[in-house]
This record gives C-alpha cells, structure tokens and sequence, in this order.
C-alpha cells in the first residue's frame, strides 16, 4: 500500500504539466476501487502533493468514496481535518438480504450508522449510491429503500440499475438458474417511482442517474458530462485534455513497475474526431435532464441536427420520450427508460 501511494504520488509530480500553471482546479475525487482502505496520512500525503503542484478553489470539490465499514468517528473526523468536504458511501441497499446477494460486507443497520456519523462529526455534503432492479425486490421494498435514504437527509443520490457483470458470483448464479432477474417492466416502475419519490423529497434529477438537493450536484461528475477536462491518475486510471483520451495500465505490478522507472504507466489512447465529439456530446447531454443544444451544435460542429434528424426527433417527441424547449432537446422519464435507443438515433 505505501509502495503504491508513493507511485501514485510520483505520477501526480509526473504529471505536473497536463494542467496550465494558471489553472485552479474545481474538484477532486478519490474513487474507482476502495479508497477509504487508506489510512488519514496516506490521503493527507497524495492530497497534499496535489495542492503543492496545482491551485485548487478555495471552494472545490473534494470527495472520498467510502465502503460504510471503513468508516470509524475517528477516521471521519480525520477525512475532514485534512480536506475532505464531500463523502461518497456506497450503501447499495438498506436490505441486508440485498446487500448479501451483491456481496457486500456491510449491513443496512451499519450502512444507516456510517451517514449518521459522518453528520455528526461535520460533512454537509453527502452522498449515497443505491441499486434498483435487483432480484426479489418489490415495488415495496425499493419505496422502503427511497425513504430511508431521504429520511437520513442526504444532500445527493445515485441510483443504478442492476448490471450483472461477466465472471461474478451473480453472473454465475443467474446462468445457471439460480437467481432470476426480474423483468424490464419491473426496472421501468422502479424507475419512476425514483423520479417521483426524489422529487417528493425536494432530491431533484439533473442527470440519468443522478438527484441532489439545489447546489449540491457533483461538480466533479459534471466536469465529465461536460466534456471538460480531467486528469486520472493511478491504475486504470482515464485522462481526458479535450482532444484525446489515455488511459493507465490496469495491472498493478506493472503500474508500480512503470513509476519505479521513471516512466508515465499509460496503455492506450485515442483521438477524437470531430464525429466522435460530436456523438460524445449528444450521449453525455441527453442523460443530463437539461438535454442537448441545438444552437451550440450548429456553432461548434456547423451541423443543424435538428433539421438532419426531422423524422426521429417528431417519433420521439410524439412518443413522450423527449421535449423541446428554448432550443434545448432534453428526455422526459419516459426518455431516460429508452435513453440508450434514442441517443444512438441520433448519432452521426
């Protein structure tokens, strides 16, 4: 783990020259795997080389995703000492039965602790990521789920349907059987009772999969949806400078292999195209509730997609699955149901 922190703090120095001198950095996020396994002097350590390299905002974003087992009073207290203000708990579920299905360490009652504690010692800012869709839960039991989450007062939620990934226990059990998933019709109702209940609960949507009371929506989950840029660092880590993207090895061994020798530990990159930003732009800004800009794609990329794309944009519109207003096509909750099909309708 040290070797490991010390390399990630070497490719941040490394790194140095991806952002301007004159940038002021919006948001940090410590994510992707188990950060919270980290001790406070490991963070402090790479938090620190970060603020000796690059300015950040006085009011940036600066997130820890966190198992709620990892999380201890102390720890909490010490993640805010060093600059942490916004905590990302991946409680999944507030069913233990559920938890167990995704083979998750933590139960609901530790879940619900972890929240309450990071209140109690100071964070404002809070997250929780849930998952809907799941094998044997009812309409009821996702509605059980909603109101403890908002019950908790949480600042922001993601909520993500159910992925069963290739080569996990889940993947093995429902190929052979032994676990059903329910069917689409039952993600669809799960779906919008999630709009609705959000919106209850003054949680309002501003992306796919994605709500948060006004002002607290994710600075740093945005900047990709905006197609800002970003750096990555560590293994498998993505970069993005507006142009093309690079990605790290995944391999550990030969991350830390590629630091030792003074080399960046990058495995591939791609340019985009003038068609691949494009198609980028319309997939990342139809899952933003704001929807995508006619006039800013004429400017930007000289093409009137609305006039190039008549019929599919009437079927859409007629269907209820999209709106236009003030120049703007965005996706209703019907929409965001069939996002996927309506997005690649449009790609050029």
């Amino acid at each position: 783990m040290d070797d490991m922190v010390a390399s990630i703090r070497r490719e941040i120095e490394m790194r140095q020259g991806f952002f301007s001198s004159k940038s002021t950095l919006q948001s940090v996020y410590f994510g992707g795997g188990t950060p919270s396994l980290l001790s406070i002097i490991q963070l402090s350590e790479l938090l620190e080389t970060i603020r000796q390299i690059w300015h950040l905002d006085s009011n940036a974003e600066i997130t820890l995703e966190a198992n709620p087992d990892d999380l201890t009073g102390d720890y909490l207290a010490g993640l805010l000492g060093i600059g942490f203000n916004r905590l990302s708990i991946g409680v999944q579920s507030f069913r233990d039965e559920d938890n167990h299905l995704l083979h998750r360490t933590h139960g609901a009652q530790e879940a619900e602790s972890a929240v309450k504690m990071a209140q109690d010692v100071g964070f404002d800012n809070l997250t929780i990521d849930l998952i809907y869709g799941l094998p044997n839960m009812s309409l009821d039991a996702w509605e059980h789920n909603l109101n403890r989450a908002f019950d908790l007062g949480i600042q922001h939620m993601s909520a993500y349907a159910l992925t069963v990934e290739n080569k996990t226990v889940l993947a093995h059990q429902v190929r052979k059987g032994l676990t059903i998933l329910p069917p689409d019709e039952e993600f669809a109702r799960q779906y919008r009772q999630l709009v609705a209940k959000a919106k209850q609960a003054g949680i309002l949507q501003y992306e796919l999969s994605n709500f948060a009371r006004p002002g607290y929506e994710a600075k740093h989950n945005s900047s990709y949806w905006k197609g800002s840029a970003y750096l990555g660092v560590g293994p498998s880590a993505h970069s993005f400078d507006g142009q093309s993207r690079f990605w790290n090895v995944s391999n550990n061994t030969e991350y830390l292999r590629a630091i030792q020798n003074n080399s960046l530990p990058e495995s591939g990159q791609e340019l985009l195209s003038k068609l691949d930003s494009l198609n980028e732009y319309i997939m990342t800004g139809l899952r933003k509730c704001e929807g995508i800009d006619w006039h800013h794609i004429q400017e930007r990329w000289g093409l009137d997609l609305r006039s190039s794309e008549p019929k599919w944009v009437e079927s859409c519109i007629l269907k209820g699955w999209a709106v236009e207003q003030n120049g703007f096509f965005r996706l209703t909750t019907e929409g965001m149901l069939m996002s996927d099909h309506i997005i690649s309708g449009l790609f050029q």
